[in-house]
């Protein structure tokens, strides 16, 4: 079972991911959050599996409360649900140790399989930027040894890269 929790400071897009969400029976919501203060708060008292966090949020953003999640509880992975896509933006997600980021505009079904993924352990991406990004730029950037990528890269190539293991869905075979 994944422990989901969902932040983001729309009710009606919290509810809308509940219930989706609810249609699959290896997630379950354990909880709402409507900032990043209070998703913290959250984390400690529900210990999800997988944040899934909006960005642009009042009070304390997305991007600075995955840095407090990540930095206290590294073990709990964080997936940004996001609208914005230039690579400044998704620079700045990495840095804050993201497992990874979905549009807005993706289907259900790709969310549903980029949650899974997140759970095993891969970092996933719905657009090729991550892609395009050497492993030795995406060393440099988050100030992880090269030689330790270039293993990681070899036992788990296509987890690491993204989409290539969390393929966009079938539309024709929706659940």
């Amino acid at each position: 079972m994944i422990r989901i929790l969902l932040v983001d400071d729309h009710a009606i897009l919290r509810e809308g991911l509940g219930a989706l969400l609810s249609y699959y029976p290896d997630v379950e919501v354990v909880g709402e959050a409507e900032d990043g203060l209070q998703a913290i708060e959250y984390v400690e008292s529900l210990s999800p599996d997988i944040v899934l966090m909006d960005i642009a949020m009042p009070g304390m953003n997305g991007l600075k409360a995955t840095r407090r999640i990540r930095q206290k509880h590294p073990n709990i992975h964080v997936l940004i649900l996001t609208q914005y896509e230039d690579q400044p933006y998704v620079l700045n997600l990495l840095r804050a140790g993201v497992s990874g980021y979905v549009l807005k505009r993706a289907l259900g079904v790709d969310l549903i399989n980029a949650l899974r993924a997140v759970a095993r352990g891969a970092r996933v991406s719905s657009t090729p930027l991550w892609r395009q990004l050497s492993w030795n730029s995406f060393a440099n950037l988050i100030k992880v040894p090269y030689r330790m990528l270039r293993h990681s890269h070899r036992a788990s190539r296509k987890s690491c890269t993204g989409w290539p293991l969390v393929r966009p869905a079938d539309r024709s075979r929706l659940p």
